[in-house]
């Protein structure tokens, strides 16, 4: 019996505790059938001989429950000992073996550690992010309501209206609870009449129930906290509760003031009721009318939960069912027009599947781009294997001589190659534990919205459980590939064992599965270089684009004042020109303005527009819009054609609006737009805003977006005009010179508290490191494939000199004899050179093509670049075979000054 049949027997040995060993069963068996051979010789048929035997012998199956229970006793309990003893035995040869050659066992547990704390570090994201449910009861039953649009765009889509709330939850029966919510950087006030944002949701009292809250201290949310006329009510965080008011349970009933809102506070939440991404400081139940008139004013996040039994498909269905009617169900607000000319209708999209986004496809790109490194480097090692197997011919060759069978050759391999990879995964969980954490709170959020982050769930990433497993699992993969595969491929009869010669040539198998190993390199390296190179590309290119405004010298803050206190627009234009006059002032700065909006961080919501001249049964377009101060464009540097208006004409409610070059464009085709008029209701008659002046050029939702079409209005309606509601927050924008951002902060702060107490401003930023935020997904994705991409390009580099250094060593005597006949030295060089190269050259074609059919995954992340691009394929390749050349040289070097006389004596 070999040796893996041997430790199959052994292990179910070791795991067995029932029934008896197979032999019990047969040597019961062979008594048997003695007996009815007896009977048969004495005349009997074989029926009876058959009872006649089983009669004498007894109750056959006690016996075999009898001999079971004697096995699992101590004979069976020394058996076992004995077993594991003999795999003991079998692990120490290994690890005796491997200390004699620690150069090599260094080399493959430093390899395949890293590789290995690439993939464990990775996949402890992936599955953080992506594979886990929310950290929700009943998570997969979460949804989020959408309603798509496509006559808006074609991946458009708007949240819910507030009549819509209390449509389904009482009319849907596929649903069990529909709940809004809003996330916002809210202003609580201190003891020292400060200001400091925190965590804010306005929701409705059913969220709380569907995120799993429970009281800490006092109560939750209640219905009746949402009805407009109740009192307004709050309930804490846990972490504000403790950092802010001392974990005192008196808090329950006490009145605070969150941007100037007396708010009384019901209780207090326990720790784990945040919002996806958003730690949530303080729940405010959200003001609410069920009997006020329906509106198609889409600006509430729903999540709904199943009702049991009920599918995703089957709830959309009977939503869709109702949507259809909207033009009976709220007349006032959809007419059969709008949803003929919009398409609009619904989705439910399940929670976990929005919370992730586009994170989903990134995070499997860069698991799969380790995954990749981890096979070249399996790769590697199982050539450095194949070295020693080489070397160790001569003590194989003994072996076999006296009795040892392949598979125990193998198996010795098999236990070396086990022990090396546990050493790997533990180098690989213990660096993966140091530097998972330093990446993390490296990846910053993503600018602007809240609760939108460029990697979500970041706060769930760590190495648990099933982190520590897959890694033992990858490295048990590992091991099998890089200790046995060799073994397996080194196929040869005992004669060729005993018969290795010290620096014989080496045999064909060898050299082909080395050159193998070396062509499936080079080709996932050439998949990987190409891969970084085209994300490169993309981020060359975005940092090439013209934004339409001048980051350089350019700072913006978030500033809010109390809405319930700036219910007018007197009193809001008053706050912001105030503001803005004062912030000029500050020595260094050159100007200052304010909008509802910064560009690269602006939403993507849309408004109702008309055109002055528009037919009255043109569908009117759902474009964006912001809202801007006097100064708003020069302040940012971008190229008007036109004027802006004035802090007069603001204050005067006289001012006009502004229109970006394409809406223009849309709306008056070639004639000139200034003097003409736009509005944000949808209803093509006056008044109109004048358009005094065209943006032209500026990218304002995203770099790899055009200029887009949109409307940018004044802070105050112009008479019997509608304009969404008095602004009472805004961003300022700042230019300066010599002025550091902590300084202006700190004075703008002063400015907005003695403009107002309640005042908050936040989240100062420099416009340079908004645009750089503005393209850090893909910078992210493409410096993660880039690390990859260098270490596949070392280790291919790695494998073509090990491969070509083994092929010199080998070939010494040859080279000598060549040498000795008047072989040219350069010749030599060549020809080694040549032999790296061929093989880098093979594979690079392989990988080429592979690359061109890989980095179609990649097309979502691309700007100004194709998949496959042949110049970025081509230089990748061009820099393996240039790699390939330089691992060539050192032992072309060496087997150039090959001295004859030495390598044969050294035969």
């Amino acid at each position: 019996m070999g040796w893996l049949p041997d430790k199959y027997h052994a292990l179910r040995e070791l795991l067995r505790r029932g029934d008896p060993d197979p032999d019990i069963r047969e040597e019961l068996a062979h008594h048997l059938a003695e007996r009815i051979a007896e009977n048969r010789a004495a005349g009997m048929d074989q029926d009876a001989a058959e009872r006649e035997a089983r009669r004498r012998l007894g109750d056959l199956e006690r016996y075999r429950r009898e001999t079971g229970r004697i096995d699992r006793g101590e004979w069976g309990r020394r058996r076992r000992r004995e077993r594991w003893l003999d795999l003991g035995v079998g692990l120490r040869r290994a690890a005796f073996t491997l200390r004699r050659a620690p150069a090599f066992s260094l080399t493959v547990v430093l390899t395949l550690g890293l590789a290995i704390a690439g993939l464990t570090a990775s996949f402890a994201l992936l599955d953080a992010v992506v594979l886990r449910p929310l950290r929700y009861p009943g998570s997969d039953r979460l949804v989020r309501i959408y309603h798509p649009v496509p006559g808006v765009g074609a991946d458009a889509r708007w949240n819910i209206s507030s009549a819509e709330l209390f449509y389904f939850d009482r009319e849907a029966r596929q649903l069990d609870g529909v709940a809004i919510y809003q996330l916002n950087r809210v202003g609580l006030s201190g003891d020292d009449g400060r200001s400091r944002l925190v965590n804010g949701a306005l929701v409705s009292a059913k969220l709380l129930d569907l995120v799993g809250a429970r009281a800490l201290v006092g109560r939750l949310l209640a219905p009746e906290d949402s009805y407009a006329e109740s009192p307004r009510v709050a309930v804490l965080g846990e972490r504000l509760w403790r950092q802010r008011f001392g974990a005192d349970t008196a808090v329950v009933g006490r009145i605070v003031r969150f941007e100037g809102l007396e708010l009384e506070v019901v209780g207090v939440a326990a720790a784990g009721a945040d919002l996806p991404d958003w730690p949530t400081d303080v729940w405010v139940a959200y003001p609410l009318d069920p009997e006020a008139p329906a509106y198609n004013n889409h600006t509430y996040r729903a999540v709904a939960r199943l009702a049991d039994g009920a599918t995703r498909e089957q709830a959309e269905d009977e939503l869709k069912g109702f949507v259809a009617r909207y033009p009976e169900i709220f007349p006032t607000a959809y007419s059969a027009h709008f949803m003929e000319s919009y398409g609009f209708t619904v989705s439910l999209v399940p929670w976990r599947d929005d919370v992730i986004g586009a994170a989903g496809k990134t995070l499997w790109l860069v698991f799969a781009a380790v995954g990749l490194v981890l096979a070249i480097a399996c790769f590697n090692v199982a050539n450095l294997f194949l070295v020693r197997l080489q070397d160790r011919e001569a003590e194989a060759g003994i072996r076999v001589a006296l009795g040892a069978g392949r598979w125990q050759l193998i198996g010795q391999q098999l236990a070396e190659s086990l022990l090396l990879g546990g050493l790997a995964a533990a180098v690989g969980l213990a660096t993966s534990a140091v530097l998972l954490p330093g990446f993390v709170g490296a990846v910053a959020e993503g600018p602007g919205r809240a609760g939108d982050p460029i990697l979500p769930r970041l706060a769930e990433v760590g190495v648990d459980g099933s982190t520590v497993l897959f890694a033992l699992v990858a490295a048990l993969v590992a091991a099998l590939v890089f200790g046995v595969g060799p073994a397996l491929a080194r196929r040869g009869d005992v004669g060729r064992l005993l018969g290795k010669a010290r620096g014989a040539s080496l045999s064909r198998a060898a050299v082909r599965a080395r050159s193998t190993l070396v062509v499936g390199q080079v080709s996932l390296a050439v998949v990987l270089l190409a891969s970084a190179g085209l994300l490169l590309r993309t981020v060359q290119r975005l940092g090439a684009v013209d934004p339409g405004f001048e980051p350089e010298g350019l700072y913006a803050m978030d500033v809010a004042v109390p809405f319930n206190r700036y219910q007018s627009y007197d009193r809001t234009t008053q706050f912001w020109s105030s503001l803005v006059e004062q912030v000029r002032g500050v020595p260094g700065v050159e100007n200052a303005a304010v909008g509802s909006e910064l560009p690269l961080e602006a939403g993507d919501g849309c408004s109702l527009l008309a055109g002055e001249g528009q037919a009255p049964s043109e569908k009117p377009a759902c474009l964006p819009s912001a809202t801007v101060g006097p100064g708003y464009f020069a302040t940012l540097g971008a190229t008007v054609v036109g004027r802006e208006a004035t802090w007069g004409e603001a204050s005067g409610a006289t001012a006009g609006a502004l229109v970006s070059g394409r809406l223009a464009k849309r709306l008056w085709g070639d004639r000139d737009p200034l003097g003409h008029g736009i509005k944000v209701d949808g209803v093509p008659r006056p008044p109109f805003f004048p358009v005094t002046g065209v943006v032209r050029g500026l990218r304002f939702h995203s770099l790899e977006l055009d200029e887009p079409e949109i409307g940018f209005y004044p802070l105050r309606p112009l008479p019997d005009t509608w304009l969404w509601q008095p602004p009472a927050r805004m961003v300022l924008l700042a230019r300066v010179s010599g002025v550091p951002l902590g300084d202006l902060t700190r004075a703008v702060e002063r400015i907005g508290s003695g403009l107002d107490p309640d005042a908050v401003v936040a989240n100062a930023r420099a416009m340079t490191t908004v645009v750089g935020q503005s393209m850090q997904r893909v910078r992210l994705t493409g410096v993660l494939l880039t690390l990859a991409a260098l270490a596949a390009l070392a280790l291919a580099a790695i494998g073509l000199y090990g491969v070509i250094a083994q092929l010199v060593l080998r070939r010494t005597r040859e080279i000598g004899i060549r040498i000795a006949l008047g072989a040219e030295a350069a010749r030599v060089r060549r020809q080694v050179v040549a032999e790296a190269v061929r093989l880098a050259a093979v594979g690079a074609v392989v990988g080429g093509a592979a690359a061109i059919v890989a980095t179609r995954a990649l097309r979502s992340l691309l700007f100004g670049v194709e998949p496959g691009n042949p110049v970025v394929v081509g230089l990748a390749i061009a820099m393996l075979l240039t790699v390939a050349f330089v691992a060539g040289l050192v032992p072309a070097r060496r087997a150039s000054r090959v001295d004859p006389m030495e390598a044969l004596r050294a035969e």
